[in-house]
């Protein structure tokens, strides 16, 4: 499908699952986390996925660890989701087709 999503937690350990369950079911395999820095057990929910990951030592923002998420990926389209969104089926693939034919 050539769309990767990355994923940038920060304390959402109430959130990670049902957000990766959304990007699976919408068909992207490709994933890609980056956590800054969480304390509330994010971290630990994030090694037990099968994707790649990086575990930042500090918080430095969303675009830096969204940078970081993305560098982990290697897709034509990259997709930055927040861990409390969730992907409707299709979506990706929409927006795939709007970046298409409008670049």
């Amino acid at each position: 499908m050539n769309i990767g999503v990355a994923i940038v937690t920060h304390n959402n350990r109430n959130d990670i699952d049902a957000c990766i369950e959304s990007v699976r079911r919408a068909g992207i395999e490709d994933i890609a986390i980056a956590d800054s820095a969480s304390r509330d057990g994010t971290a630990e929910k994030v090694v037990m996925f099968p994707y790649p990951y990086e575990l930042l030592a500090e918080n430095k923002g969303f675009g830096y660890a969204a940078n970081i998420a993305a560098a982990l990926l290697n897709t034509e389209y990259v997709l930055f989701l927040n861990p409390d969104a969730i992907l409707s089926p299709g979506s990706p693939l929409y927006a795939r087709e709007i970046v298409r034919e409008h670049p």
